[in-house]
């Protein structure tokens, strides 16, 4: 690769992670391209060549989140499958939400986007895909029930972890972190699938 492109995409990447940090600390309304600029040490044209528009920096950050490692549909752990595959996801993307700056400027975007008028890629759609082929492992190998609807399942699922994310972040509790809460609420939901199905054997 030519040394020309490779500090065109290093100087993009660097603009793309400020930007991530700035929608993440300040939110749609408070950021600014100055903002950016200065954490990324740039020009505010150059911020400008890669997004013409607030909104459109504001849709790349969430586009990279969501198409991310934590979030993609297709990163799917080898080394793990079924149930625990679907406790270490939700262990990545607290991680992830607690400390990528990508996943944490989406999340807030996301929540202000109605008010902001922005057009975001609609959010976990990628991690309900994810988790929905888990969880259909987890059928097959008689972790849960066949009886369960696994797409609702996962979309329950992640609904779980965003409203512990959310409670999490009002409240502020000393000591707790995300993924641990989030953790042992998804890990009591999946014993209450499995319990459905030991019910069911029992008819």
């Amino acid at each position: 690769m030519p040394r020309s492109q490779e500090r065109s995409r290093a100087s993009e990447e660097a603009v793309l992670v400020a930007a991530a940090q700035e929608f993440a600390e300040r939110g749609y309304a408070g950021a600014s391209y100055a903002g950016v600029a200065a954490r990324a040490g740039v020009g505010k044209s150059r911020v400008q060549y890669y997004a013409a528009t607030k909104a459109e920096l504001a849709a790349l950050v969430a586009r990279r989140a969501f198409t991310g490692a934590a979030l993609a549909a297709d990163h799917v752990a080898v080394e793990t499958q079924g149930i625990e595959a679907v406790l270490a996801s939700v262990a990545q993307v607290a991680r992830a939400t607690e400390h990528d700056p990508f996943t944490r400027a989406a999340g807030r975007l996301t929540v202000e986007a109605q008010g902001a008028g922005l057009d975001l890629p609609t959010p976990y759609v990628g991690w309900i895909a994810r988790i929905t082929t888990h969880l259909d492992e987890a059928v097959r190998a008689g972790e849960l029930p066949a009886s369960i609807d696994t797409p609702a399942e996962a979309r329950r699922l992640v609904a779980a972890f965003t409203g512990v994310k959310s409670v999490l972040a009002v409240l502020e509790p000393p000591g707790v972190s995300l993924a641990e809460e989030a953790g042992l609420v998804i890990a009591r939901l999946l014993d209450a699938l499995r319990a459905t199905g030991r019910g069911t054997d029992r008819q």
